[in-house]
């Protein structure tokens, strides 16, 4: 069936989800609002940021009975900066971010719906017949100080062929480990083109830092550097408006 009985069992869980999907609120304090960068920073205790670090939804704030839709730019063990659409007040005491996970579960949804598509046979067959080509470990060059399981992670990333899981809990130091293995993977696969991707801002933002010195780096979408001089020349804005200039 080439994971069509898999896809279905899935999409049978999906629609149990959304029969009743998981809300959150998340209580923010303190709120400032920079006019530099139109967002709010607020201050969040160390339990809400835990809550809030592992959620991923629509996010809304709710302040005076009304709620705004709003994106999270940061998010850090203390404070959370927001970008909130039609709300701009100065100081806000106590505010709430709410997260409401039932459009990412309705993407979910939809997106195993089309795997189940003739056109996409081939990608069924890779994710469910397990039938991968693998990789092998590869030798690689290390620049943090990263212990036996993370350097493991590294070597067999790099040498995949097609798809490679590296799965741990948050503070496993995963996202150190991103930069590893794009600079070793350059290092191995000459004139390659790399796309890192994160649900959060921050994670992406470290990356850059990491390899901004080293590579030719475009940093797309929200980002926490906005505002550092020091790597605005990987802003995509910035390269935009250079080439409008020319």
């Amino acid at each position: 069936m080439s994971g069509i009985d898999e896809l279905d069992i899935y999409i049978g869980l999906m629609e149990r989800q959304l029969q009743r999907p998981f809300n959150t609120r998340i209580t923010l304090t303190d709120g400032r609002f920079n006019s530099r960068e139109e967002l709010y920073v607020f201050s969040i205790r160390r339990s809400e940021y835990k809550k809030l670090e592992q959620i991923r939804g629509g996010y809304s704030f709710e302040f005076g009975g009304r709620e705004h839709p709003c994106s999270i730019v940061d998010l850090r063990t203390n404070q959370v900066r927001l970008r909130i659409e039609e709300l701009r007040e100065e100081r806000i005491e106590e505010g709430t971010i709410n997260v409401d996970t039932t459009n990412i579960i309705k993407r979910e949804k939809w997106g195993l719906q089309q795997l189940k598509e003739e056109q996409f046979l081939d990608k069924r067959r890779l994710l469910f017949t397990r039938r991968f080509s693998g990789g092998t470990q590869s030798e690689c060059i290390f620049e943090e100080n990263l212990n036996e399981e993370q350097r493991h992670a590294v070597e067999y990333a790099v040498g995949v062929q097609d798809v490679y899981l590296i799965w741990g809990p948050p503070g496993t130091g995963k996202t150190t480990i991103v930069p590893e293995i794009v600079r070793n993977y350059i290092r191995l696969h000459e004139n390659s083109k790399i796309l890192v991707c994160s649900y959060t801002n921050r994670a992406v933002d470290n990356v850059v830092k990491k390899l901004f010195n080293r590579f030719s780096i475009v940093r797309f979408g929200d980002s926490t550097l906005s505002g550092d001089t020091r790597y605005k020349d990987a802003l995509f804005e910035e390269q935009l408006k250079r080439k409008e200039r020319v």
